[in-house]
C-alpha cells in the first residue's frame, strides 16, 4: 500500500483552520481583559453602578472570577456585576432596585453587537461605552455597537430623548467609543415625510441614473471603485432630499449600512424624530439642545432600501438591481478592505479622544 501523502495546501489549509479557531478560543479572554481594562479607568467608582455586558456566560464567569478579592491585595476590587446581553435588561431591573447610586454605567464587550435596555429615571447619568475593538478572526462589516430602537431611559425612547418631559432634564445620557442609536426610519408614528413619493428634478433623476450607469458598467482596476460609485449614489440621494447640495460631515455610508448626524437624520427622515426635533432642525445650533447634534444614528441596509423602495418608488428598479450587485460585492472578500468612516463624534479623527475616554458627552 502507498504510503498516505498530505499535500502542503491541504496542511496550510488545516493549520489556517487549526489558527483561527484557537484565536477565537481566545476571544473570552480577550474580551474580558478590554472590559476590565475600561473597569480600571472608570472615574467615580464609589458613586457609579458598573455592569459589565458580555455576548457568552463563559466571559461572565471569567469576569467574575477576576472581580474575586485577592488575599495579597489590601484594596479592595471595584463592584462589577457581569451579565450577558440577553440578560441586560433583567439585570438593570434587579440593580436599581436594590441599589441607590444615581450613575450606572454600562461597559459593553466590542463582541455584543447590538443591547436593549430600559433604565429608570432614579438613575441621574445613564454611561455606554463600548470597550476596545474586536480580534482581527472575528471582525466582520458590523464592529459597533448599536443601542436598539425600543430602548428607553426614564420612560423616554432615546431617539425621542430631545422631547422628553422637564422633570427629566437634568437626567444626561453618554456614549463613548462606537456606540450608535439604531434609527426606526420604518416607523411613521410620528408623522414626516416617510412612506410618501418624495419628487426628483428631471436633472436630479438624469444624475441618479448616470451614476448608476457607472457603477453598473465596465470596472476600474484602481482598489474599491465600485464601493466609491455606490457611496457617492447613496450620498447624492440622501444629500437631494436633505435639500443641499451635497453631505460630507453629516453622513457616512458603511458597510453594514449608514450613519447620520441628527440634523440630516431628521432633514431626511423625520417621521423618525419627534416634533421638537423636527422644529430645531431649522433653528440656529445654539438653540438645539446640548448634545442633540453630537448624536450619531446608524440605519442598516435593509431598512433603508425599504425606506427608498417607498419614496422613490419611480427610480426602484434601478436603484434595486444597483443594489444586488453591490451585495454580492460585499460578500466577497472585497468587503473585508471596506472601512466603516461614521461621522462626528466618532470620526477617525477623534480616536484619539477615544483612546484617552474624554469623549464629547451627548446629552439630548
Amino acid at each position: 500500500m502507498p504510503p498516505t501523502t498530505v499535500s502542503t495546501s491541504t496542511r496550510s489549509s488545516k493549520s489556517g483552520q487549526s489558527n483561527h479557531s484557537s484565536s477565537r478560543h481566545r476571544i473570552p479572554t480577550l474580551e474580558v481583559k478590554q472590559v476590565n481594562q475600561r473597569v480600571k479607568d472608570e472615574d467615580d467608582k464609589k458613586n457609579t453602578t458598573i455592569i459589565a455586558v458580555f455576548r457568552h456566560e463563559s466571559s461572565v464567569e471569567r469576569m467574575e472570577e477576576k472581580c474575586q478579592p485577592k488575599w495579597w491585595k489590601l484594596e479592595s476590587p471595584v463592584k462589577v456585576i457581569p451579565t450577558t446581553s440577553d440578560k441586560l435588561a433583567s439585570t438593570i431591573g434587579d440593580v436599581c432596585r436594590n441599589r441607590q447610586r444615581k450613575r450606572l454605567s454600562l461597559l459593553v464587550s466590542p463582541y455584543v453587537p447590538e443591547i436593549s435596555f430600559h433604565v429608570p429615571s432614579s438613575i441621574r447619568r445613564l454611561i455606554i461605552t463600548r470597550c476596545g475593538k474586536k480580534a482581527q478572526c472575528d471582525a466582520d462589516k458590523e464592529d459597533h455597537l448599536i443601542i436598539s430602537r425600543s430602548s428607553t431611559f426614564c420612560g423616554v425612547m432615546l431617539n425621542s430623548w430631545q422631547d422628553r418631559d422637564e422633570q427629566y432634564d437634568r437626567h444626561e445620557v453618554m456614549f463613548r467609543g462606537g456606540v450608535y442609536l439604531r434609527l426606526d426610519i420604518l416607523d411613521t408614528a410620528n408623522g414626516g415625510k416617510n412612506g410618501q413619493g418624495w419628487s426628483l428634478s428631471n436633472k436630479d433623476r438624469t444624475s441618479i441614473l448616470r451614476q448608476m450607469e457607472e457603477l453598473l458598467g465596465p470596472l476600474q482596476q484602481d482598489d474599491l471603485s465600485w464601493w466609491d460609485k455606490w457611496k457617492n449614489i447613496i450620498t447624492t440621494l440622501i444629500s437631494l432630499m436633505a435639500g443641499v447640495s451635497k453631505l460630507t460631515a453629516n453622513l457616512r455610508v458603511g458597510a453594514a449600512g449608514i450613519y447620520v448626524t441628527h440634523w440630516t437624520g431628521v432633514k431626511v427622515f423625520a417621521g423618525a424624530f419627534g416634533a421638537s426635533s423636527v422644529v430645531s432642525a431649522a433653528a440656529p445650533a445654539a438653540a438645539i439642545a446640548f448634545g442633540t447634534a453630537l448624536a450619531v444614528y446608524f440605519i442598516p441596509w435593509e431598512d433603508l432600501l425599504t425606506w427608498i423602495k417607498r419614496t422613490l418608488f419611480n427610480l426602484w428598479d434601478v436603484i434595486w438591481q444597483a443594489w444586488n450587485w453591490v451585495k454580492e460585492k460585499l460578500q466577497t472578500i472585497a468587503s473585508k478592505h471596506i472601512m466603516d468612516d461614521p461621522p462626528p463624534p466618532y470620526s477617525r479623527k477623534a480616536s484619539h479622544k477615544h483612546a484617552t475616554y474624554r469623549p464629547k458627552r451627548v446629552r439630548m
